[in-house]
């Protein structure tokens, strides 16, 4: 048993000192010594790298030389070293796999494009937006995008008139690629009473979104005493998702607009009277939807929703606000 185990020692050792021997004789004769001098599997192709002694060697598609001291040469790499690349030629097939630094930024070669870490093609782009805020058209997605994130809001209703009681107009629908966000109601008329109703809020505009909400309703109207006892303001507008819902004015003036491109609703106009003091209802907000579009069309059809008239009467009703298109352009996954 002490034989065998000395045997054993004796083995090891001396395995490991040849191995070190060939190691100390072969190093300094790898290199540029010819690529097929060393066996091992695949192709000696430029590119291909070997241990010997603990040293890297790289095959410049004839002869091996230290990694450390390879030079780079665009259009002559075929796989990745030790240290990177500042390979400013174009990625080949031939380069795939190789890593490369650019501008303060790794990125690697994927067989036909150079692509930044964590994402799937060429380096890092900012995203971009465009903004329609009136009007219909055609939007074109630019160049190299990925997805698209659209925020839009329908337009506002426009508030009532008073001193003679008068409704105002819903606002019309934004629509984005056959999607609706609802226009928000006008302020409305009880015939049997002859009193203002407040509009409603947008909402269940057609067409299937990645997110919907409802758009706020008007403030209510409202009657005071006679003989100019009562200060009334006119009632406020509905505000959306953006916000942008008329403040109501002081009394015996037309209602305020709501702000243009945040599909607010108009407010209602106030008057005092010798017999009453009357505020109409404001209008509706517009509902406010988002998209996510993954596989971007080339192009997409929009119309951006208007705002409502608000009532003409002795004091106006104020107009809704204009909806508006938010299209984000995001260029990397």
């Amino acid at each position: 048993m002490i034989l065998q185990a000395a045997l054993r020692t004796f083995a090891r050792r001396f395995l490991g000192a040849a191995a070190l021997l060939f190691a100390l004789l072969m190093a300094p004769t790898m290199a540029h010594a010819n690529c097929a001098s060393l066996a091992g599997p695949g192709t000696m192709t430029a590119g291909t790298t070997r241990q010997v002694g603990g040293t890297t060697y790289v095959c410049d598609g004839t002869n091996w030389d230290v990694a450390a001291t390879y030079t780079y040469a665009a259009g002559n790499i075929g796989g990745a070293l030790m240290n990177m690349a500042t390979d400013s030629g174009s990625c080949t097939t031939a380069k795939t796999g190789e890593i490369n630094y650019n501008s303060g930024s790794p990125e690697y070669c994927n067989g036909s494009a150079w692509t930044a870490f964590g994402g799937s093609g060429g380096s890092s782009t900012a995203p971009t937006q465009t903004i329609e805020t009136s009007g219909s058209g055609t939007y074109t997605v630019p160049t190299g995008v990925k997805w698209l994130h659209v925020r839009m809001v329908g337009g506002g209703g426009g508030g009532g008139g008073v001193y003679g009681w008068a409704a105002g107009s819903s606002g019309s629908d934004t629509i984005f690629n056959s999607i609706h966000a609802a226009g928000g109601g006008g302020s409305t008329l009880q015939s049997t009473y002859n009193y203002s109703i407040p509009g409603a809020g947008g909402t269940g505009g057609s067409g299937t979104a990645t997110f919907r909400s409802p758009g706020g309703p008007g403030q209510g109207n409202m009657v005071g005493g006679g003989s100019g006892n009562t200060q009334m303001a006119g009632c406020s507008g509905g505000s959306s998702a953006l916000g942008g819902g008329a403040v109501g004015a002081a009394e015996n003036f037309n209602g305020n607009n709501a702000a243009a491109n945040s599909g607010g609703g108009g407010a209602g106009a106030s008057q005092s009277a010798a017999a009453t003091n009357t505020s109409a209802g404001g209008g509706g907000g517009g509902e406010y939807v988002e998209l996510l579009i993954t596989s971007p069309a080339s192009s997409y059809s929009y119309t951006v929703g208007a705002g409502g008239a608000g009532g003409s009467s002795s004091y106006n009703g104020g107009n809704g606000g204009s909806g508006v298109i938010i299209i984000e352009e995001h260029y990397n996954d």
